[in-house]
């Protein structure tokens, strides 16, 4: 049964050069099943083999070859780790054997083996195989770097929780059964050394189609990355006093300070929340922006009337459904929006303690992440349908009543937030990016009078709501080429 042949994205190949390879060996050998019987992989394999299983060592008798050794279909032996083999004569390699990742993120790809070390073996998530002898081994390289191959490794990895292939279920991909002059016809033909105008048409066709697409696919990221600047661009106006016009009429900025810290005076004296350590006072160098005479720079930390860090908590990397607990994921909190769907499965039952249970409205900080660049983010928790555990990684803050802390956040997922959390050198010698609370209530912060917050965050919104419609109009039309794409190549590369 001939292949359902179908054009596939594959995360390990992104250059242009190397997808446009497989739609030239794709078109040639859809050709081939047109003009060749069927038969399978089997019929042109002598043997297949499993790899070594040993721990990587700096020392020892022979060069182990790994699926992360393998870097762009080549491998600097020198680098390749060593093990101990004794029973190696099952796994040393030879010139033409043939490498097949048979687990993990790169299942399906392959590698040919040319001047090997004398004593090199493979690893065991390999599988190697050995071709009949008079198989031209550059046929079977060109279909195994074809969509006639990817689209059946796909389908056989389909509904796999982890994605593999063994031995057995390569030999039954279905190929065209072509003798050793049809073989070498076809290398020659994808070496464009002979030439047929009705093959090349449908290659030039099919390549006409990418390149069409990938041009549409360019510009269309590229209007993604002005967005970004235009959201950007409103609020650089926005925290500079730019946005809306200044009212003389407004109580100033530092008379709400004032307020402030009277009210926070006051709080501690009723016990409803501890004295915070004083905050030193801001440097001109430390100040990245003129503001207008009315607003007034503050440190975050003396509009703040109190927070809180979350707790270490059992989980389990899954959705939250309805009447689960849950617990908030890094994730979640670093869009600027809070997402509810990122949050992770709470492992147990509901928890004896819930004070850290996540409320609606509350304005959370990521302060520790894995990747570089999230902690410091921001959201204000808008939507929650169940509920959710403030994990370790992430911190509450309470604002005065006379703070609007949608511009909080804002400023602090503006490029002057990152600014700042980025000078503060966080997550340079580990591999965790961590941001503390004392850096977060040390960030300079521009206080412009209450009135006016409310009309800035009032005119943000509307700007910040017409660039989400651009974004998903973008993203829709991003979607909508990769559809067209595949409906197109579909159809050229399918048998005809």
């Amino acid at each position: 049964m001939k292949p359902t042949i179908k054009f596939i994205p594959l995360s390990f190949i992104t250059s242009n050069d190397e997808i446009i390879r497989h739609i030239k060996n794709t078109v040639v050998f859809s050709h081939l099943f047109e003009s060749c019987n069927e038969t399978t992989f089997r019929n042109y394999i002598e043997t297949t083999q499993y790899g070594f299983t040993a721990s990587a060592l700096e020392n020892g008798s022979h060069r182990m070859l790994r699926i992360t050794d393998i870097h762009h279909s080549k491998v600097n032996w020198e680098s390749v780790p060593f093990c101990d083999c004794p029973d190696d004569e099952k796994y040393l390699l030879k010139d033409n054997d043939i490498l097949v990742a048979r687990t993990g993120g790169t299942t399906g790809k392959s590698f040919f083996v040319e001047d090997p070390p004398s004593n090199a073996v493979f690893a065991s998530y390999l599988i190697r195989i050995r071709l009949k002898e008079g198989v031209n081994i550059d046929f079977i390289n060109a279909f195994l770097n074809s969509y006639c191959f990817w689209s059946q490794i796909v389908e056989m990895k389909a509904g796999s929780a982890q994605p593999n292939v063994n031995a057995e279920k390569l030999k039954t991909l279905v190929m065209p059964d072509c003798d050793s002059a049809t073989q070498a016809k076809t290398v020659r033909l994808i070496k464009e050394q002979d030439s047929s105008d009705s093959i090349q048409e449908r290659i030039n066709e099919v390549e006409t189609l990418f390149w069409n697409n990938n041009k549409i696919s360019t510009e269309l990221e590229r209007q993604l990355d002005l967005v970004k600047e235009l959201r950007q661009a409103y609020l650089r106006e926005a925290m500079q006093g730019k946005l809306v016009p200044q009212d003389g009429a407004d109580e100033p900025a530092e008379i709400l300070l004032e307020k402030i810290k009277a009210e926070k005076e006051k709080l501690v004296a009723e016990g409803r929340i501890k004295q915070a350590k004083p905050l030193p006072p801001i440097n001109p160098e430390e100040l990245p922006f003129e503001i207008p005479s009315n607003w007034a720079w503050c440190r975050l930390g003396e509009i703040v009337l109190f927070s809180e860090a979350g707790s270490s908590f059992r989980c389990v990397d899954r959705e939250v459904v309805p009447n689960e607990w849950g617990v908030v994921k890094t994730s979640s909190v670093t869009s600027g929006v809070f997402v509810e769907k990122e949050n992770k499965f709470y492992s147990a039952n509901e928890p004896a303690d819930i004070s850290k249970q996540v409320k609606l409205g509350d304005f959370l900080f990521c302060r520790a992440s894995g990747s570089k660049g999230l902690a410091g983010k921001s959201c204000i928790v808008g939507k929650i349908s169940h509920c959710l555990l403030l994990s370790d990684k992430t911190i509450r803050f309470r604002f005065s009543d006379s703070i609007e802390s949608k511009l909080i956040g804002f400023y602090n997922n503006s490029m002057f937030g990152e600014d700042y959390y980025n000078s503060l050198n966080t997550g340079k010698s580990t591999t965790m990016n961590n941001v503390t609370r004392p850096q977060i209530y040390s960030m300079p912060y521009p206080l412009p009078p209450l009135a006016e917050q409310e009309r800035i965050v009032a005119k943000l919104e509307k700007l910040m709501k017409f660039c989400d419609e651009l974004e998903a109009n973008i993203k829709q039309g991003i979607t909508n080429a990769d559809r067209l794409l595949q409906t197109a190549l579909k159809e050229a590369l399918a048998p005809k």
